[in-house]
């Protein structure tokens, strides 16, 4: 499979047009994308029925986020494939049971999912995948090599704490592989990466995922009600807008008084900001299974994105690690399988992240905090997770057991990895005599 290269620009107004639902405009969005988007979504379900459900889901959520478009004409359709994305993860997992690889790229997280499929399936390069999804270049290629090495479940000789001359390696690879190459040519291009060609052996199986084209019958359905949505929204956006000419003679409407205005804006402040402290508070004591628990992890990624010193934001890490191995007990003992191995997941990346800051640290600057958050981490790795294992298969889920031992057994041989670069186990150093005076002798005299 080849990149996608745009055979001719959009028109410059394009964005303009479609923000006020003009048909035509809408009607060249959906001429341009459909497309590819089918056969991007046709590729990761392998049913038109279910591909048919997927791309009219996304033209209608597209239909009600194109107001708030503010990118590019050129980058419209990367969006479009980026909302395709989303719609296919909603696809129910028992869809795609039995589907091979597709089940497995099912499973990824919602940003490697995205990177992955949007750079192998769709053919979008590492920065038009950033552009679509509001991401940097530089977090889109380390989902990208998170979720090959998922895909790659199994390979021991893998390291997590990838850098980034080893994912744009590895991204050039990829260039060769949608070019055409094997994995095993294409991995010389990625000689500083461990286990390239295992990871482009994965990536080629999605490459070379079997796709159609939309049947005419389908395109003609999802293209009608996707401009009946536009005809509906049109409307809708007219009445909100249209102001009336103004008749000589006739004496304008009396506006509001702008002191009731101000009274409004600062009740509507107020009631905002006691639904915020409520929702927050909420959210920090919610669980996996909480309609607001969305919102406790966006506001622990932005507590971590706050941190600048690395040694305070592995500490962080490491508390959150095991916030989340309570939850994943809380989440086995109520039954919830599939929640558990998302929390148990969400715990091994914690601690995965803890490892790479620590790592960061210069020898010289490793200090007492430094090895008691080190030493932390360490009990933290160290803990099986058998009774999560026992508590699932007791209950009857076997295959999330056996996901969880998956898991575990993925983090022990990362573990291994960050160990030599934390250096555990590795022997104190003696410090030497100072000049001039005798050496200690190596076994006492009586």
């Amino acid at each position: 499979m080849e990149q996608r290269l745009p055979e001719e620009p959009p028109s410059p107004r394009l964005v303009d047009r479609v923000r006020v639902f003009d048909r035509q405009g809408l009607a060249e969005v959906f001429d341009g994308s459909f497309d590819e988007l089918y056969l991007y979504i046709h590729a990761l379900v392998a049913d038109h029925d279910t591909a048919e459900r997927v791309a009219e889901d996304t033209f209608g959520r597209i239909l009600d986020r194109l107001p708030d478009y503010a990118g590019d004409p050129a980058a419209l359709e990367g969006w479009v494939l980026h909302h395709g994305s989303e719609a296919v993860r909603r696809v129910p997992r028992s869809a795609l049971a039995g589907k091979g690889i597709r089940e497995a790229v099912a499973r990824l997280g919602r940003f490697d999912h995205e990177a992955v499929t949007l750079r192998l399936v769709a053919g979008l390069e590492a920065s038009g995948v950033a552009r679509a999804s509001g991401r940097r270049t530089s977090v889109v290629l380390g989902s990208l090599v998170t979720g090959l090495r998922t895909l790659r479940a199994g390979a021991t000789m893998l390291n997590p704490l990838s850098l980034p001359t080893q994912q744009r390696q590895l991204d050039a690879a990829l260039d060769r592989l949608l070019a055409g190459d094997t994995p095993v040519a294409a991995a010389a291009w990625a000689p500083l990466v461990t286990d390239a060609a295992g990871l482009l052996a994965a990536a080629s199986g999605l490459v070379d995922l079997p796709r159609e084209p939309a049947p005419p019958a389908v395109r003609a359905r999802v293209r009608g009600r996707f401009l009946a949505g536009a005809e509906e929204r049109r409307a809708g956006w007219f009445h909100r807008t249209y102001t009336p000419a103004e008749v000589p003679g006739r004496k304008p409407r009396k506006e509001p008084s702008r002191v009731s205005n101000a009274t409004a804006m600062a009740l509507a402040m107020v009631l905002a900001l006691v639904a915020g402290v409520v929702l927050a508070v909420a959210a920090a004591f919610s669980g996996p299974d909480s309609a607001v628990y969305g919102l406790k992890r966006a506001s622990e990624s932005a507590l971590l994105g706050l941190s600048t010193n690395r040694v305070s934001k592995a500490d962080l890490e490491i508390k959150l690690a095991a916030e989340r191995t309570k939850e994943g007990e809380s989440m086995a003992a109520a039954g919830h399988a599939d929640l558990t191995v998302q929390v148990v997941d969400a715990h091994f990346d914690d601690l995965r992240a803890a490892a790479a800051d620590l790592a960061g640290i210069p020898l010289t600057h490793r200090d007492r905090v430094w090895k008691s958050i080190r030493d932390r981490l360490e009990a933290d790795a160290s803990k099986p997770v058998t009774d999560l294992e026992r508590i699932l298969t007791a209950a009857g889920y076997k295959a999330q057991a056996a996901e969880l031992k998956a898991a575990y057994d993925r983090f022990q041989s990362d573990h291994k990895e960050f160990d030599k670069q934390l250096g555990v186990g590795a022997p104190a150093p003696v410090p030497s005599a100072a000049p001039g005076l005798p050496q200690p002798l190596a076994t006492p005299t009586k």
